[in-house]
């Protein structure tokens, strides 16, 4: 039996996200999923299956991968191929609107690095919610009313 190969397969962008979602799905933080919620968004242009023209999906820009982490911040990451993989200027600008709001927000070929990002980010977000605690604990301890 022989078996079909796909060539270049681990260039493939949809070898990329499917790596992506496989450790990002089974990524933990402080005993629960890191990343509970995470589907694939297919954005691009598609050959008609009947008949001639393109079919457009979704919106010029949107990521590929979309969720939700930990805690409920927003999860968008662009995911490349590694070699020969362009950013778009809409991909850059809907970056800069997810980070301005406090999403999570990365453009990607490694899955690896971007479960680094994804820990760190929860890290940080998560010690500055212990320094607000501790500075409200400190202000009721006090005397002080609210």
């Amino acid at each position: 039996m022989k078996v079909k190969t796909i060539p270049n397969w681990p260039n493939r962008e949809s070898f990329v996200v499917a790596e992506h979602r496989s450790l990002l799905t089974a990524m933990v933080f402080r005993g629960r999923r890191a990343v509970p919620i995470l589907w694939v968004n297919h954005v691009g242009f598609y050959r008609h299956l009947h008949g001639e023209g393109v079919i457009q999906m979704g919106q010029d820009g949107y990521p590929d991968l979309v969720g939700t982490l930990y805690g409920g911040w927003s999860f968008y990451c662009e995911t490349k191929r590694p070699k020969n993989s362009k950013t778009t200027q809409e991909q850059l600008a809907f970056g800069e609107i997810a980070k301005a709001v406090g999403a999570f927000h990365c453009i990607s070929s490694s899955a690896v690095a971007t479960a680094a990002l994804v820990l760190k980010f929860l890290e940080e977000k998560y010690a500055l919610q212990s320094q607000k605690v501790t500075v409200l604990t400190s202000q009721t301890s006090s005397g002080a009313s609210f």
